[in-house]
């Protein structure tokens, strides 16, 4: 098979998807994050790559291609799995679900893309990575703000692989590539996608792959990437992995269209100078849309092309594509169980790594500047000024003490440290439950104090 014969070359002579798996109805779902009453199609509109479907109709089914090589009427070598849905639950639950029941020696792509979430790490912190106020004030707008652009609607997520926290919407397209374990490098499938950028258009771009494996370009897109230094350079896609015994997961982010202010107003938290913790923090950089002919699905096209090339030496038992509907994914009971957890504020919050957020004393004494913004200390650990110290591990707190300078006595801090640690220890960390437990310890209903707590941390729906 010709290179340029990628997953995609079939779909001309497939038909539609027809899942076979038992349907099983939805059960109530307790203490979902941020869960709104409107019917799925209202929040999260189709898919862009649903006219790929229009185009190269398909007959694989997500159960076909999921069953053992032996049990296949026919083995094909490499696969492609299309998520016609933006349903970042959904998509997300889909890629772990395929991950976790691919066969043995996995050659398969999944390409997707989500509606306005941010997605962090499974070992991160949303606190330090999130502006969780920022995420919450656009739900405020009404449940209406799912889709119809009264608000921004943006989900959190929390997945199930390491890595950094991304920012999706309509503007970007996520891969998942997986492949045996055996051979694996972190750099094979970004090179893949690279090559899926300079069919697509971004010849003179100076797109490369570099040091951390990430897609980069020349900062303007334009002249010769600065990999000996002399041109900065922006990021263009960031990837995470995930790898067992047998098998490698390696997904990431392609911006393509991407509202970059967006991005910046939901992943950058203000709180981060004031938590010390153990979580997995993401390394910012530079961000840049790159043009690619046919926008997010001419992109997707040309990775499907790229993947083809790259694994045309399989050869002896083709290829398959696949379609899938966020209707039929939710017939697939792990699908559905996976969408559940995610969406569970048990999951989002309660993984967190053990972490310890600092209060400066001087805001909580009497006479603290309306509107000021605190400098937080370049090291917590020995803070130069008096701090009410509050320790959460797994999304509760287990701790609250008063930290100094050494030889510092501290009188008065505005607050009764002993009463708090009793109102606070084992409740869920959140700013609205500081907020509340200091204001019941004495600290004044109308102080600024609480105010700039919730602007840091938030007030989440569940949680205070």
């Amino acid at each position: 098979m010709s290179p340029s014969r990628g997953p995609l070359y079939l779909l001309r002579q497939l038909r539609p998807v027809h899942l076979q798996y038992t349907y099983r109805p939805h059960s109530p779902v307790c203490l979902r994050l941020f869960h709104s009453t409107c019917t799925l199609h209202d929040r999260f509109p189709p898919s862009p790559l649903s006219t790929l479907n229009q185009k190269y109709p398909t007959k694989w089914t997500l159960s076909d291609l999921l069953l053992p090589p032996s049990a296949q009427t026919r083995n094909p070598k490499f696969q492609c799995f299309v998520s016609t849905s933006t349903n970042p639950f959904i998509n997300l639950s889909t890629e772990q679900h395929i991950f976790q029941s691919c066969y043995e020696h996995p050659v398969i792509l999944m390409l997707y893309i989500n509606s306005s979430c941010v997605v962090i790490g499974r070992n991160q912190n949303p606190w330090t990575e999130v502006s969780l106020p920022n995420i919450l004030s656009s739900r405020t707008q009404g449940e209406a703000a799912w889709g119809d652009g009264v608000g921004d609607g943006v989900s959190l997520l929390r997945r199930r692989s390491g890595g950094g926290t991304v920012f999706h919407d309509l503007g970007n397209v996520n891969y998942a590539a997986i492949v045996p374990a055996l051979g694996f490098t972190r750099d094979a499938h970004a090179e893949m996608v690279v090559e899926a950028l300079k069919r697509g258009g971004a010849v003179d771009r100076g797109v490369r792959v570099n040091e951390r494996h990430d897609v980069v370009m020349a900062a303007g897109g334009v002249g010769v990437g600065g990999e000996g230094g002399q041109v900065p350079e922006v990021k263009l896609s960031g990837s995470a992995y995930k790898l067992t015994r047998t098998t490698a997961l390696h997904h990431g982010t392609m911006l393509i269209d991407t509202e970059l202010g967006r991005v910046r107003r939901y992943i950058n938290s203000e709180a981060r100078g004031w938590i010390k913790g153990r979580g997995v923090a993401s390394v910012r950089s530079p961000i840049e849309n790159v043009r690619v002919d046919g926008g997010v699905v001419g992109f997707a096209e040309q990775v499907g092309k790229a993947w083809g090339g790259k694994y045309a030496v399989c050869g002896g038992g083709g290829e398959a594509v696949c379609f899938v509907t966020e209707a039929e994914a939710l017939r697939v009971q792990e699908i559905e169980d996976g969408k559940k957890e995610l969406e569970n504020m048990v999951w989002m919050f309660d993984q967190t790594p053990k972490f310890t957020f600092s209060i400066p004393v001087s805001e909580l004494m009497e006479g603290s500047k309306e509107g000021a913004t605190p400098i937080p200390p370049e090291d917590l650990e020995k803070p130069n000024i008096p701090m009410v110290q509050i320790t959460s591990e797994k999304g509760m707190i287990t701790g609250v003490g008063l930290g100094a300078p050494e030889g510092m006595e501290v009188r008065d801090v505005g607050v009764d440290v002993k009463r708090l640690q009793e109102t606070l220890e084992g409740k869920k960390f959140d700013g609205g439950t500081i907020a509340d437990a200091m204001k019941a310890c004495g600290v004044d209903s109308t102080a600024w104090t609480l105010r700039w707590i919730e602007g840091l941390l938030g007030r989440a729906p569940g949680r205070s």
